[in-house]
């Protein structure tokens, strides 16, 4: 395989060379490679970084891992924001004792996950500004001193609305 770079101003150019098809990845201009090639079916034999938002229409099959960085924040005041645009995965360390989350910067569709530790103090407890529980409750948060609770989101472009929730992992 053959990595060719190109760097042009605003805009930088990837193109992997495999035999007769040249497929691009384009940073910052939108395109439509697959017409352009004739093919439906990329393969990369290395890793990808892709830095800013990748768009697929159609099925994806992906036969190893995908993995979201996971950002990791404590919060001893009694409001916090959890952004999104951090990270798909969020770890949060309660240390203060009542905290009020809003969530920022969803993505109509997007699945979130936030994994919620107690500090070694225990009974924090969260209010939560914009989202939505099955039965219009909230889940109760474990209060033992290090527990973990996960609760999972689907933003609909409004709401955050809760799919799933784990309670006390060990």
């Amino acid at each position: 395989m053959k990595k060719l770079v190109f760097f042009m101003g605003f805009m930088s150019m990837i193109i992997y060379s495999y035999g007769q098809y040249n497929i691009g990845i384009y940073d910052k201009i939108n395109c439509d490679i697959f017409k352009k090639y004739k093919t439906n079916v990329i393969q990369f034999d290395d890793s990808v970084t892709i830095k800013n938002n990748l768009s697929v229409t159609g099925t994806s099959v992906f036969t190893k891992q995908i993995s979201v960085t996971m950002y990791i924040q404590s919060y001893a005041t009694p409001a916090m924001t959890i952004d999104f645009n951090n990270s798909n995965n969020q770890k949060v360390i309660l240390t203060g004792a009542t905290t009020d989350i809003t969530f920022s910067n969803g993505s109509s569709g997007a699945i979130y996950r936030l994994l919620i530790y107690q500090d070694g103090t225990g009974g924090r407890l969260l209010t939560y500004a914009n989202a939505k529980f099955p039965g219009g409750v909230a889940p109760v948060l474990t209060s033992t001193l290090n527990a973990l609770d996960i609760l999972t989101f689907v933003f609909d472009g409004t709401n955050y609305n809760c799919i799933g929730f784990a309670t006390d992992l060990k």
